[in-house]
């Protein structure tokens, strides 16, 4: 049987009132400007002493105080950092997130503190005061250079000397920021000092993203930013390894409600729609599983959502009706479709959770469900209307050219919208935001003709647009990256509003292999290749005879 998360109580009226509400609170990121971070700056020495309107009390000092003490401390070899500051340090960062959702962090004077801000800054400080020594780094690189002159001798000591002048040389260019990451890691409370790390990530890419958008001034700091995003990545990476995360299936019965409520909240591909949808989801021919962290107990990180089938689905409808029936036994279901999955943590981001998720559960299926042969997913294509947008609209020359239609769909799309050639873009893009396909607005030989054009298009956006050599579609480029193969596109296979709104209701199925993912894998990795159904490519060369795929 497959691994269920411990004893717990059966979600109650709790869930379904998060099921009911119209929208969950998010965060919404703000620009931080360079006079937000000047004034932040100016009053940073007078939030040691802050107040949260109808919180708990005053706190005795910010995290930047606290931070700055932490610098003060960290070349102590003797004491090392105190427990006490590093649990502090983690415990007001992330009490930041709350005076932000409620927007009232004030100095003693009064004054309303951007907090976006202050965290630009805890940042910079990190990055900047513990960052690479260039004046060590330089030393060690003339120490290096002088005894790698050396080596021509051969002799045991020179090759001691050599050997010796490589490794402080490695050991110079590790920032002092990483020391710290990790001594917060085991002197704070493992959990908050996990916590703290992930949310540190995930404020320092925001952080990047909209210095990349601001004034010189905030831009010179985003090379320091970004490697240090870079550090972090690759150390999360390290602690989230295979070897260390569970992979546990999630039940209605037996998971705790917390843990259900949290995978309610950020399920994004097909939002819940209700308690009865969330039971189906969990129901017999249905699965759910997530990975969690021992030092995040009741956190799930990403999970999936699997549907048991007879066959590769072509629509959610298609899934809904064939595991509906809880008491159907006599269906033989030997396909695993994976039809959604989400990351719960941003800072988390670029850090292959997915993948080992994917893999992880196609082996245990396959272990719990030995009828099980085939591994697919019924995946959203979320980018391909802003790329039509960008093709038909922003840049009408290529709408008119020959390069995305056929002479014979120009003359058809102009009569189906009754309009000139360089109104079509508009045309076409306006069926994404009206549910045409279920109002019976066109008859079926023009439905036709709309099928076989944004059948076409979506195939262009999935399997050839590129970026880098890699697919532009990130759906695309996750699946390949993991070997999977663009097995086949379907019409109509999401008629919700999110469904027509971002990809006209067209889905694809990417398939699993478990016998050829490896090589295809290598593949993507070495030669950018990747592997395309006959179904698809007919698609392709149907709708641009001259594609190189």
């Amino acid at each position: 049987m497959s691994t269920v998360i411990g004893n717990g109580c059966a979600p109650t009226r709790r869930i379904d009132k998060i099921l009911a509400s119209s929208s969950s609170p998010s965060f919404v990121a703000r620009n931080v400007t360079v006079n937000s971070i000047a004034a932040a700056n100016k009053s940073a020495t007078s939030i040691q002493q802050r107040r949260f309107n109808g919180g708990n009390g005053e706190e005795s000092m910010s995290c930047l105080h606290t931070l700055r003490e932490l610098l003060d401390r960290i070349g102590d070899k003797k004491n090392g950092l105190p427990q006490e500051l590093s649990s502090k340090l983690c415990q007001q960062y992330l009490d930041l997130d709350s005076s932000l959702a409620r927007s009232n962090l004030e100095t003693d004077e009064g004054e309303l503190v951007d907090v976006t801000a202050i965290k630009r800054m805890f940042l910079l400080e990190l990055a900047s005061n513990l960052g690479p020594n260039i004046t060590s780094i330089s030393e060690h690189v003339r120490n290096y250079t002088k005894v790698a002159k050396q080596t021509e001798t051969n002799d045991n000591e020179t090759k001691r000397s050599f050997l010796s002048s490589i490794r402080q040389l490695r050991h110079s260019c590790k920032p002092k920021y990483e020391e710290l990451f990790e001594t917060l890691l085991s002197e704070a409370e493992h959990s908050e000092g996990m916590h703290f790390l992930i949310k540190l990530r995930e404020d320092l890419r925001q952080a990047i993203f909209f210095g990349q958008s601001s004034s010189s001034s905030t831009v010179n700091y985003n090379a320091e930013l970004r490697e240090m995003d870079i550090n972090l990545k690759r150390m999360l990476g390290v602690w989230f390894s295979s070897g260390i995360l569970e992979l546990k299936r999630i039940t209605y019965e037996e998971t705790p409600v917390a843990v259900i409520e949290k995978i309610a909240r950020k399920e994004s591909v097909h939002p819940l729609t209700g308690l009865n949808d969330l039971k189906k989801r969990l129901g017999r021919h249905r699965r759910c599983f997530a990975f969690f962290h021992p030092s995040l107990p009741g956190e799930p990180l990403v999970f999936v959502h699997v549907a048991l089938l007879p066959s590769i689905a072509q629509s959610m409808n298609e899934i809904d009706l064939l595991t509906d029936d809880e008491r159907d036994t006599s269906t033989q279901r030997s396909c695993a479709i994976f039809y959604s999955i989400n990351s719960t943590q941003k800072g988390l981001s670029g850090v292959e959770l997915g993948t080992l998720l994917i893999k992880n559960v196609c082996r245990m299926l396959k272990r719990d469900i030995p009828e099980i042969d085939t591994f697919s997913t019924l995946s959203p294509i979320p980018g391909f209307r802003k790329w039509m947008e960008q093709k038909l609209i922003h840049n009408k020359t290529t709408f008119v050219g020959p390069s995305l239609f056929t002479n014979m769909e120009r003359k058809e799309l102009t009569k189906l919208f009754k309009c000139k050639i360089e109104d079509m873009g508009h045309a076409l893009i306006s069926l994404f935001d009206n549910n045409i396909w279920t109002e019976g607005k066109f008859k079926q030989e023009e439905e036709e003709v709309l099928k076989g054009v944004l059948m076409g298009l979506a195939a262009r956006y999935v399997a050839e647009e590129k970026h880098r050599g890699k697919p532009l579609c990130p759906v695309a480029r996750f699946h390949c990256k993991n070997g999977a193969e663009i097995f086949r596109l379907n019409w109509k296979a999401d008629l919700s509003r999110q469904g027509t709104q971002r990809s006209a209701g067209i889905m694809v199925n990417y398939l699993y292999r478990l016998d050829r993912i490896e090589k295809n894998h290598i593949k993507y990795e070495l030669y950018d290749s990747i592997k395309i159904n006959d179904s698809v490519m007919k698609l392709i060369y149907h709708h641009h005879p001259k594609s190189n795929l």
